[in-house]
């Protein structure tokens, strides 16, 4: 009696349980966010190239007045700059800058930090004149008719026909002339 009692409280129990479903959340709960966007992906050393920063609210509009300090989180070298037109956002939410890629091949990446929010972009540093690699192929032997070298003759196969289900094929040697 007291087994079927407490069986009968804990479906019911069971049951919110599983209407419940599971919880999560984010910590700290998101305020919106921001973006690095460039002019271009890569330049060549010594370069330079404009970043535009957008920030933006939990519900997607553009945050204006909006302190930013940017940053150069990685270089290949170090003298890599960013400076920005101005320190806040304008009223679409936007601050640009301009980052010098110094004179090292490589990727810099610069950071964005508001006030909550931070982003990140990368520019690949092209490191002068890229010189095409000579392929030279790997020597496969000789063609029909050819021999090793040392005069020995080398077989080799003529052609193969198939016609009406019938395939003929002609196999013959050859020697290099002298």
């Amino acid at each position: 009696m007291l087994g079927r009692m407490l069986l009968a409280l804990m479906v019911p129990v069971a049951g919110l349980a599983a209407m419940a479903g599971v919880a999560s959340a984010q910590y700290p709960p998101p305020v919106g966010n921001c973006v690095v966007t460039t002019t271009a992906t890569a330049t060549d050393e010594g370069g330079s190239v404009r970043l535009t920063i957008t920030v933006r609210d939990l519900d997607g509009n553009p945050v204006a007045g909006e302190p930013v300090v940017l940053s150069i989180t990685a270089q290949p070298g170090s003298d890599a700059s960013v400076a920005a037109d101005a320190g806040a956002t304008d009223a679409n939410g936007v601050v640009m800058a301009t980052l010098n890629v110094g004179s090292t091949p490589g990727v810099v990446t610069v950071q964005a930090l508001a006030e909550e929010v931070s982003c990140s972009g990368s520019v690949s540093v092209m490191g002068g004149e890229v010189q095409p690699e000579v392929i030279v192929p790997p020597n496969t032997g000789f063609g029909p008719g050819g021999s090793n070298g040392d005069g020995i003759p080398l077989a080799g196969v003529a052609f193969a026909v198939v016609a009406l289900g019938v395939m003929a094929v002609a196999v013959g040697t050859s020697k290099k002339p002298r």
